[in-house]
């Protein structure tokens, strides 16, 4: 299988969701109106590298490489478990992953140097001061930004969701808003607090966020 073709699958995966399941009318339709905004010629050039997408999707699916995929993922993911931009462990599983390519005979594989930013885990701690003192365990999410020396204490405002964040947004300024909405239907719903929660409680005076 060669370079190129890998890299058109992907492209056609990220601009179109390519599936098995897909027809061609709605991948046609997804390309032009989903979050894929490529111009049309090239869009018309990757859409020719169909054929070669779909040989490599039934392979995976059905194929040789039925159940390969995963296995290789489950190695790749114990073997390498924090691949923050910039550290030494992403490096690594880079290396990892190219001597992979290579093995399976992909052609011009290479890498590339690139600048990145680099997040650097500080001392995590939180301490529950009312109505007792209480040590708090917490784990600091990537890149979050690092509180001043003294640390932050203010009182603590719980919410469930956005909504409720919204209907007591007269009562965030100044506090530490925890959100506590549970496990939702999807990761992807779930982690929108992970990654939208500070910025959104910051709108409204939130001198910190738990998630």
């Amino acid at each position: 299988m060669s370079n190129i073709a890998t890299q058109i699958f992907f492209l056609l995966s990220l601009c179109s969701g390519i599936s098995p399941l897909i027809t061609q009318e709605n991948r046609n339709q997804s390309l032009k109106q989903g979050p894929c905004t490529l111009p049309n010629f090239l869009i018309t050039e990757i859409q020719n590298y169909q054929p070669i997408a779909d040989e490599i999707m039934n392979a995976a699916i059905s194929g040789a490489w039925k159940g390969r995929t995963f296995e290789g993922v489950t190695t790749f993911v114990d073997k390498y478990v924090n691949r923050l931009s910039g550290t030494p462990e992403l490096e690594e599983s880079i290396d990892y992953m190219m001597e992979k390519m290579v093995a399976s005979g992909l052609d011009n594989v290479r890498g590339e140097d690139v600048q990145v930013p680099r997040w650097i885990r500080g001392e995590e701690k939180a301490s529950l001061v009312e109505p007792v003192i209480k040590s708090i365990s917490i784990l600091g999410v990537g890149p979050s930004v690092g509180t001043p020396i003294a640390g932050i204490s203010s009182e603590v405002i719980v919410v469930r969701s956005f909504d409720e964040l919204e209907e007591k947004k007269d009562e965030i300024e100044g506090k530490i808003v925890v959100y506590n909405q549970g496990w939702l239907s999807s990761y992807e719903e779930t982690s929108q607090y992970r990654g939208n929660g500070p910025t959104r409680a910051s709108a409204y005076g939130a001198v910190a966020a738990l998630i």
